[in-house]
């Protein structure tokens, strides 16, 4: 039997401009619109017309199954869905060819999309029966072409006092405000129920069947990135005041909870408000010497410091808000005492920063207090009384969140830090009357609450959180009668034990999500920061996934991006794909699809930052990696790292968690970047999986910088930034510039297959995955809009990028169509006697006739006006 050894060597070509400067002028427009379904390329063939006998369920082991066989999900989001048939007809066959056997229906029900919801002039609502026809016709042409159907239920909705609501709701600004009310007004619970029955129980013309007995209903998904806690901790409960009766309402439910506790106003006063004399000085408001200012990735600033006046000046942005921070360590505290921070602050200009405590090493936690400052151009005098420090020898107190105040003056005096203070946590509620009806605190309260009474108040919003949530799927379920699998909400946005009543453990995740300094969504002013996942450390996107999963139950990840104008995207698609199998989920959604406006998807551009359609480098990853995912081409690691969990430890520990970290296992004992070498995930009421290690008796020992999996399929450098994946049926590489590569395994070599090297001068993706005698490969180095004018955010003028890792942004317009790309440059190196031939492949995924290269060494140019390739060969098992 014949081995056939092929080496993909990236480098840079003499001649290219690409490694100084982008030649836009050698790019190319390529996208994946004109496809055909019977092409080596295109994915349709993985999908099949949807029948009874292939509804999706949860096997005994905890993964999807539809006929008898485990099924995995590769789709998509989309925010609109086509108003014609004709569009409809030409879309559904488009997501077929990428491989796509599920659409995520995501903010059907908000205004500034073709939605369900007619927003009528008078403030009221109602289904639009014309576009609802719309989604049926497109529907019925996904179930013909073997794509499935989440149908998410709240987004996006605006309530208004004309549905029943009081008036106040019309005066809150924060739009996902009032969708927390379903958690204790019955008047939004009941809205909410109205429109799942309204949409869910409609009978498809086109089907004849029920939507809730459909099988192409796959999933539905009660509450979008939302959640009591989630809500409370991000203060969106400040839009109610303390006269509003949906505030009163809620005190009221609140003091009802307690007195089920055995609590009462006086109990709780003379347990929590406490006051202690004032104790030792730890930092006195002359001390200037021991402060020190850090500057980070590119940050720029200095400090002047005199009489006990700290004066920041800041002159250059870094890539996250904390990247310019100024702080005072070795502060030894105690957790059973009270300290007092005093200081005034001021602007040059009216702008936010946070102070805090953490601690000064490793590995670096918040120490139980943090709050913001609006600073102004005037002095305001802050006072904290803090109860609920964390015992440490080497804390720290720290200004942060000054990355991004490039221009500005930030001026701190007269700070001191003092054992002792009074604190009343117990207050009475202004609406008491006759009895003494404890306030409800406010999340700004809540900050400096002693972390006993925060787990109190997080408790009882927990109870009513896991009320909201059975009580909606019950109603689908059990009242509606629909047979789909059932997800609340996202990991991040409500924990592990609330979570794990439904179907399916959902989870979201943005590698560098748009940073807006200004106003939300603003084109005018937003960056994205321009790094690559490569290189990621503890913010990994993937680990941090992989820290949500329970075992026993499918995991799902609903919403994924690499967002645009990021300039190494072009590694989204193989990684998460190739990552996810490894970890043996169920569900991957990449985040968001553009339906096309035309048939041929002539001059279109990217649309948006998380435009998947349009995007060279995603949308013709796509067919490859659903193949990697959907076929299981990447093997599940064999061990399966675990952690402990039930309702009791979650419980007592609510405190520790933050706003889009709820249920965040890491204070647990789970160790995120073991997801590299093993499956790790969470064994719930001691629900432990085969071949099972509890990862707190023996964890894995490992350099999470540079890792080979337990398989040896996967490599992972984040040093160098390489990361790659070889076995019999796939090899992925993606490189950067300098990037070195490991010695390889024995393993690999034995595979006889396509095999990764580098001598890399930029950034490159590969990812090739074989079938019958031939590898399908997908090479690209980069994608953008013609005229999108990059520039560093915070600079004067656009200017030519390559590969910086700065807050990236580009023209309010995005540039101009069509999306342009550049292939993957580099040589192809065949140890073997037998030459294969290369094919360049065009847009329809078909073969150009004349063999692209032939022979054992094949050059490739960045410039070859393809992303996809065909390697010929025989013998290659």
């Amino acid at each position: 039997m014949k081995k056939y050894f092929l080496f993909l060597v990236i480098f840079c070509v003499g001649e290219m401009l690409f490694a100084q400067d982008f030649d836009t002028s050698k790019s190319f427009h390529f996208n994946h619109y004109k496809l055909k379904p019977d092409s080596e390329i295109s994915a349709a063939k993985l999908n099949k017309q949807i029948t009874e006998k292939d509804r999706i369920y949860v096997n005994k082991e905890g993964h999807l199954e539809a006929d008898g066989k485990r099924i995995r999900i590769f789709g998509t989001n989309l925010t609109e869905f086509p108003t014609s048939k004709k569009q409809a007809e030409f879309a559904a066959k488009a997501l077929a060819n990428q491989g796509y056997n599920c659409i995520r229906f995501h903010h059907t029900d908000s205004n500034w999309t073709n939605c369900f919801i007619k927003y009528n002039a008078d403030g009221t609502t109602s289904i639009d029966k014309a576009r609802l026809d719309a989604f049926d016709y497109f529907f019925y042409l996904l179930k013909q072409n073997g794509i499935y159907s989440n149908i998410n239920l709240l987004t996006g909705r605006i309530y208004n006092s004309k549905e029943g609501f009081l008036p106040e709701i019309d005066n809150i600004s924060e739009w996902k405000a009032p969708h927390v009310l379903g958690f204790w007004d019955d008047n939004a619970r009941k809205m909410q129920k109205k429109y799942a029955f309204d949409l869910i129980s409609h009978v498809n013309p086109y089907t004849n069947i029920a939507y809730k007995d459909d099988p192409a209903v796959a999933i539905i998904e009660i509450n979008n990135e939302n959640g009591f806690l989630h809500a409370y901790l991000c203060n969106w409960l400040k839009e109610f005041n303390a006269e509003n009766e949906y505030w009163q309402n809620l005190e009221l439910e609140w003091n009802n909870w307690l007195e089920k506790q055995g609590k009462s106003y006086d109990s709780l006063k003379s347990n929590f408000n406490i006051s202690e004399p004032t104790g030792k000085t730890l930092i006195d408001y002359s001390e200037t010497t021991q402060w020190i200012l850090e500057n980070h990735e590119g940050a720029k600033s200095n400090v002047e410091t005199k009489n006990g006046t700290h004066t920041i000046k800041i002159s250059k942005n870094g890539l996250s808000s904390w990247h310019i921070q100024y702080a005072r360590s070795k502060l030894n505290i105690s957790s059973d005492k009270i300290y007092t921070l005093k200081f005034s602050a001021k602007a040059s200009d009216n702008c936010e920063i946070d102070v805090a405590f953490a601690q000064a090493h490793a590995p670096w936690q918040n120490a139980g207090f943090e709050k913001k400052l609006n600073l102004e151009k005037n002095f305001t005098d802050y006072e904290f009384t803090i109860t609920n420090l964390m015992d440490d020898e080497n804390l720290r107190v720290i200004f942060s969140s000054m990355g991004f105040l490039s221009g500005k003056t930030i001026v701190i005096k007269n700070l001191s830090l003092t054992e002792g203070g009074k604190i009343d946590v117990i207050r009475l509620s202004k609406n008491s009357k006759k009895n003494k009806l404890v306030a409800f605190p406010k999340y700004e309260e809540y900050q400096l609450l002693p972390a006993e009474y925060q787990n109190l108040i997080l408790n009882f919003l927990w109870e009513k959180e896991a009320d909201y949530w059975l009580d909606i799927k019950n109603y689908i379920t059990n009242e509606i009668g629909s047979k789909a699998l059932i997800m609340g909400t996202s990991m991040g946005c409500s924990s592990t034990m609330l979570q794990n009543c439904f179907d399916i453990i959902d989870s979201h995740a943005y590698w560098n999500h748009p940073v807006f300094p200004k106003t939300a969504w603003d084109l005018n002013h937003y960056y994205v920061a321009n790094k690559t996942l490569t290189k990621s450390t503890i913010d990994s996107t993937l680990a941090t996934l992989a820290k949500y999963r329970v075992y026993g139950k499918p995991f799902s990840v609903s919403e994924y991006d690499h967002p645009y104008p990021n300039q190494f995207s072009a590694e989204m698609y193989p990684m998460i794909a190739s990552f996810a199998s490894f970890q043996d989920w169920d569900c991957i959604f990449t985040f968001c699809s553009t339906l096309p406006t035309n048939k041929n998807g002539q001059n279109l551009k990217i649309t948006g930052y998380f435009d998947q359609g349009n995007n060279p480098a995603k949308s013709c990853a796509s067919p490859i990696a659903s193949k990697i995912f959907r076929n299981f081409l990447v093997k599940p690691a064999k061990t399966n790292y675990y952690i402990n969990l039930d309702e009791k430890t979650e419980r007592e520990n609510l405190h520790k968690f933050n706003s889009w970290n709820i249920g965040n296992t890491v204070i647990y004992g789970m160790i995120p970047d073991v997801s590299l070498v093993s499956k790790i995930g969470i064994a719930v009421n001691g629900n432990v999986p085969k071949n099972a290690v509890n990862l707190l008796i023996n964890a894995p020992s490992f350099s999470s910088r540079k890792t080979f999996d337990e398989t040896n399929q996967i490599y992972w450098d984040r040093d160098s930034g390489v990361y790659i994946v070889c076995n019999q049926d796939v090899t992925i590489t993606v490189t950067g510039k300098n990037s070195v590569l490991p010695a390889y395994p024995e393993q690999w070599k034995k595979n006889g297959i396509l095999q990764p090297l580098t001598n890399n001068n930029d950034f490159t993706t590969m990812m090739a995955i074989k079938e019958n005698n031939s590898y399908i490969l997908f090479l690209c180095s980069w994608s953008g809009n013609k005229g999108e004018n990059l520039a560093e955010y915070g600079t004067k003028g656009s200017k030519k990028i390559y590969r910086n890792e700065i807050n990236l942004t580009t023209s309010p317009t995005l540039g101009r169509g069509p999306a342009f790309a550049l292939g993957g440059g580099g040589k192809l190196e065949i140890y073997n006697k037998e030459n294969l031939k290369l094919y360049q492949v065009d847009l329809s995924g078909n073969r150009i006739n004349q063999a692209l290269k032939t022979g054992k060494i094949i050059q490739l140019s960045p410039y070859t006006p393809t992303l996809w390739y065909i390697l010929e060969g025989s013998h290659w098992d």
